[in-house]
């Protein structure tokens, strides 16, 4: 179904009615929601996950920050905290079950508790089907269906 604008284009009515996207993920937080809570992002050095661990700061959660990439995930928290918000970095590999382990102790020992988990772990090749390697699959294979 399409509907014709004030210049008379046509467009797909769903451009129309779809939800504003914002740039920045604080962008009608609500403060306070998360007050006294904890929360762990995993794959929160980029993209979406970095976007939701900026918005439980911004609604008031301690947030954890996590990823393979200790430069990336010190990034991001100390960016968290330059706005006022909570956040530290603990570095995990969520495919490795000893990681996890540490991770979820740190989280609590430092924190005391452990109320939000958003497991956000994804990973993707930058070749097309044709040029990825067995070693390009399996790494995607092994991130984004075995991670714990």
């Amino acid at each position: 179904m399409t509907v014709v604008d004030d210049d008379r284009s046509t467009q797909n009515t769903f451009d129309t009615v779809a939800t504003p996207r914002f740039d920045d993920p604080t962008t009608n937080a609500v403060p306070g929601r998360f007050d006294g809570k904890t929360a762990l992002v995993t794959g929160s050095t980029r993209g979406m996950g970095a976007g939701m661990a900026r918005r439980f700061a911004a609604e008031g959660a301690s947030v954890v920050v996590t990823d393979r990439s200790a430069e990336s995930g010190e990034t991001v928290a100390t960016d968290i905290r330059g706005v006022g918000g909570e956040a530290r970095f603990v570095r995990a590999d969520m495919r490795d079950p000893d990681d996890i382990e540490a991770l979820v102790k740190a989280t609590v020992e430092t924190s005391g508790s452990l109320d939000v988990l958003v497991n956000n772990t994804g990973v993707q090749t930058e070749t097309t089907a044709e040029e990825a390697t067995a070693e390009d699959w399996a790494f995607v294979v092994e991130t984004d269906v075995r991670s714990f």
